[in-house]
């Protein structure tokens, strides 16, 4: 039972350092997208060396601005079906509770003379 359980564990660290693994590489390939897309309608080739560094740090802070927005709106739905589980186990809790009084209730029914 023991051994189940830390390698029960083992495979859950590996499926989270998976998943932080592949938000990261979809996050760099995002970042890289969007800097292209900004550097394209910008035409940054064709300014000078000065507005060319300025108008690069302001696509990265609109891409950094961005993935922060993105990851904000991953972090509201994971805490949303974080609520939602909250609900349904503490209802979950409830009619556990409520059935077992119940049923107790109904073995020490008196007897009706």
């Amino acid at each position: 039972m023991r051994l189940e359980l830390q390698e029960v564990e083992r495979q859950q660290l590996h499926v989270k350092d998976a998943k932080k693994q592949l938000e990261k590489s979809e996050d760099e390939r995002f970042r890289q997208e969007m800097l292209a897309k900004f550097a394209e309608d910008d035409r940054i080739e064709q300014m000078n060396a000065q507005k060319r560094r300025m108008k690069q740090l302001e696509h990265k802070r609109a891409v950094e601005a961005l993935i922060d927005d993105r990851r904000a709106r991953f972090e509201a739905e994971k805490v949303g079906s974080k609520e939602q589980y909250s609900i349904f186990y503490n209802f979950k809790i409830t009619f556990s509770r409520t059935s077992r009084f119940l049923i107790q209730v109904s073995r020490y029914r008196p007897i009706s003379l």
